[in-house]
């Protein structure tokens, strides 16, 4: 990323911020959600999960995928704005299980963003998306939201594999059933995988899909261990994979 930002992009930011709708945004009038479409405005519902650096005992885990709106590549390349975002999740690091943007097809731009971390509930997980500056900023036009089962048990942090090869975030969704557990998965998948989890709707806890996010020479090596018939992912008809990288600062 350039490393200033240009006068259009600090302009275009400052337009939406003071939007009549500052806490939503632009890219919330498109706001559209598989887990449940976003409540009430978060400004009604207090400010107690924002700054949690502890994981409460009741704590929910969810996974944010934001998906980046069209023409927003000024917006990315806002150093300002760069920061205000890395701020707002130094307020939610000990809850965080794994976040990253995923890439383009160079691996060279974002085309949205990661986000899996434990939350008091299901209204403070639509706060943290409404309240995050990338998102009141207008660099994203769609949300899906998901409750998120940690099948790893784990952290991305804790991952032992080296970032020598690329790394994948994979979205399938189904409501028929459950991902398979990972200690039946093939061997070498699970030296791979950086994150794995059952996804369930926000509202009833049905089924959803699962995610996973995996370190792989290729895509093509991608392809090969989702067809292995033990991972149970082939059968999943709506599949989505990202190139995708470790989120933080730099």
């Amino acid at each position: 990323m350039p490393s200033a930002a240009n006068s259009t992009s600090s302009e275009r930011r400052l337009t939406r911020v003071v939007s009549p709708n500052p806490v939503y945004g632009d890219a919330l009038a498109s706001f559209r959600s598989t887990g449940a479409v976003l409540g009430p405005d978060p400004r009604l519902f207090g400010r107690r999960s924002l700054g949690t650096r502890f994981r409460l005992p009741l704590q929910l885990d969810f996974l944010i995928y934001s998906r980046d709106a069209a023409d927003t590549t000024e917006l990315r390349d806002d150093q300002e704005l760069l920061e205000e975002h890395w701020s707002f999740m130094d307020r939610f690091a000990e809850s965080m299980i794994a976040r990253g943007p995923t890439l383009d097809t160079d691996c060279e731009a974002a085309t949205g963003s990661l986000h899996v971390l434990a939350l008091p509930s299901i209204d403070s997980a639509r706060e943290f998306v409404a309240l995050e500056p990338n998102n009141r900023a207008g660099v994203y036009g769609e949300h899906l939201i998901w409750r998120f089962e940690n099948l790893l048990g784990r952290s991305m942090w804790e991952f032992s594999g080296q970032a020598a090869e690329p790394r994948f975030l994979i979205i399938c969704r189904s409501h028929l059933a459950r991902p398979v557990s990972a200690e039946t998965l093939p061997a070498e998948l699970v030296e791979r995988l950086i994150l794995y989890g059952a996804l369930t709707t926000l509202d009833g806890g049905e089924p959803a899909g699962v995610a996973l996010a995996l370190q792989a020479p290729d895509r093509e090596a991608v392809d090969a261990l989702m067809e292995n018939e033990r991972t149970g992912l082939g059968a999943l008809s709506q599949v989505e994979i990202h190139n995708w990288e470790f989120g933080g600062r730099r």
